[in-house]
């Protein structure tokens, strides 16, 4: 099958990942939920979803999201997820992540000689995996698009829009969904935030032990 935008899940993914840049992207389009199997799946905070394609049936996209998530580390270079990246994200057709979903790109070797960024956290494993690690929220490096942590997920949604469909469809995005950001607690960049605040996250997070 043919899908308009893919998004590609397992469980463990975030669900701010996946829904964030949805929202805006059923607009315009379809959304596919593609997994291993059909069978239900549990999300980072036992948020369910099932899935509505296998990885199997799709043999063409338009767009390909890749979520992060705690359960990112079971896509590893071997499993299901990456072989399907590897076999329909080589391009010209976008492909983007946020968060940890990048770690999968990687895996994937859709990173191989481009700049990429990820969440704060998790920069140093992706740099160790041989990528041009980056601060910005949002990063495009040929048909790959990178964004940060959790909180670029609308943003990502409205930046896809703009790239499929040009600047009127994402203004009217942006407007629909009242997207003008601001910083609640001054907080929301690391460099914005002291060393305690930044030690007791990087405790709870696995990339950064």
């Amino acid at each position: 099958m043919k899908a308009d935008t893919v998004i590609l899940v397992y469980p463990g993914a975030a669900p701010l990942d996946i829904f964030g840049p949805a929202q805006a992207l059923a607009a315009i389009g379809n959304v596919t939920y593609a997994a291993r199997t059909l069978g239900p799946i549990m999300l980072e905070g036992g948020v369910p979803l099932v899935p509505t394609a296998t990885f199997g049936a799709i043999d063409q996209a338009d767009l390909i999201l890749v979520p992060g998530g705690e359960g990112e580390i079971a896509c590893d270079a071997d499993s299901p997820e990456v072989a399907f990246l590897k076999r329909l994200g080589a391009g010209p057709k976008p492909v983007a992540s946020i968060c940890t979903g990048a770690l999968i790109l990687a895996r994937a070797g859709l990173l191989d000689g481009r700049k990429a960024t990820t969440n704060w956290l998790a920069r140093a494993e992706l740099a160790r995996m041989g990528v041009s690690v980056s601060d910005e929220r949002i990063l495009q490096d040929g048909h790959v698009i990178t964004a940060a942590g959790p909180g670029t997920a609308i943003e990502l949604g409205i930046y896809l829009t703009r790239l499929l469909k040009g600047d009127f469809v994402a203004s009217l995005m942006e407007l629909g969904l009242e997207y003008r950001p601001e910083s609640l607690m001054g907080t929301g960049d690391p460099a914005l935030a002291d060393a305690a605040m930044k030690a007791a996250l990087a405790a709870r997070f696995r990339y950064a032990q």
